[in-house]
């Protein structure tokens, strides 16, 4: 985001909206890989920048890597923890042993195959309401594409864009880990105290190096939205202290909107 709006030649906004994760739009087309459904298969990509190869200087350490590099490539260990800490899979073991006997027979390369092969390992899958291979899915995207650093990466522009009095900063989140992040960096810059790193010792702990800046921290006995408790290194105030979730009609009339 912020080599857009460098390009763009924007210093400064009066807002910004981060909806998180995949869009509709890309779901729906079966050759960005993104989709599990069996009517939309197509080969197992997911990168969000399609033009990124791994050989681009894109700051992103995953850079180029498609899933289907990942499922092929990298060991049962390291898919097991992907497919568990991103996806937050209970299976995610048992699908990274299947992954592994599958690619010693035959490539992975297609979305049907990828899921075909978690449906199969999945305890329960034909009674599940989500399709079994969702979680799965969800963690190869948000590895390939490095998308909790992109996000702390955004919160830390957004901090420095944002810097007219009233400014606003919006963040649909539609993922635990998502949604811990962006709860820390406002914990952090609205002069709240310092929370406990919420990958401590974990495998994401080892892949996301990015931290937002540190500020300093006033107790939590201070009432944030007082302008006599702010500290000078307080750049935001939060104005809602519980997460806005859709509403039961908004689900109705969009279910893509229910993790949100």
């Amino acid at each position: 985001m912020g080599d857009v709006l460098i390009r763009q030649g924007v210093t400064q906004v009066n807002g910004l909206l981060l909806d998180l994760g995949v869009s509709s739009m890309q779901l729906d087309q079966a050759h960005r890989g993104f989709s599990f459904r069996e009517s939309h298969d197509g080969p197992l990509d997911m990168r969000m920048d399609t033009s990124s190869s791994s050989s681009s200087s894109s700051s992103s350490s995953n850079a180029g890597l498609t899933a289907a590099a990942v499922v092929n490539n990298l060991s049962e260990q390291e898919i097991s923890d992907i497919i568990y800490e991103f996806g937050e899979e209970k299976a995610a073991r048992r699908i990274a042993r299947a992954i592994v006997q599958e690619r010693a027979l035959r490539p992975i390369t297609s979305t049907n195959q990828l899921a075909t092969i978690v449906k199969r390992v999945v305890p329960g899958s034909a009674q599940m309401k989500k399709h079994p291979a969702t979680k799965t899915f969800q963690a190869l995207r948000m590895y390939v594409n490095d998308e909790l650093n992109e996000l702390k990466q955004a919160l830390v522009t957004a901090e420095k864009v944002l810097t007219k009095p009233g400014g606003r900063l919006a963040v649909i989140t539609f993922h635990s880990l998502e949604d811990r992040i962006v709860k820390q960096f406002l914990h952090q810059t609205s002069g709240k105290k310092k929370q406990e790193p919420v990958y401590a010792g974990s495998y994401l702990d080892r892949m996301m190096m990015h931290s937002p800046e540190k500020h300093d921290m006033i107790d939590d006995d201070d009432d944030i939205s007082s302008s006599s408790s702010s500290s000078p290194s307080s750049t935001f105030a939060i104005i809602n202290k519980t997460p806005i979730t859709p509403t039961a009609q908004e689900e109705d009339d969009n279910p893509r909107s229910r993790s949100a």
